[in-house]
């Protein structure tokens, strides 16, 4: 993996229209891939909180993702990555910072 120099942070501020769907609608997850039980309640925490997000990583496909971590009701650490969508929030002018860069495989 690669690194970037990033000049912007991002403000989450909608949720994306499949995590909006019912639990039971919504299309399976690949249960390796998948680290928290419910990626809608933490989308929506991360736009509830209207914190600005360095961004963590941006995987081969262009896709930005952030680190979430925060003490959850029950006193325990949790610690996630979180993939967002386009569409779903806007760029902040920031300092220069660097990021993961994930190449294509080859």
């Amino acid at each position: 993996m690669m690194k970037k120099t990033l000049d912007y942070l991002i403000r989450v501020h909608t949720l994306p229209e499949d995590l909006k769907l019912p639990k039971e609608l919504r299309p399976p997850v690949d249960p390796d891939l998948a680290d928290h039980e419910d990626t809608s309640e933490l989308y929506q925490r991360v736009i509830d909180s209207r914190l600005l997000w360095k961004v963590w990583m941006i995987d081969m496909f262009g896709k930005i993702w952030i680190e979430v971590a925060f003490e959850n009701s029950r006193g325990e650490d949790e610690f996630h990555t979180l993939a967002i969508d386009e569409g779903t929030y806007r760029k902040v002018e920031y300092e220069p910072y660097e990021a993961i860069i994930e190449e294509p495989k080859t």
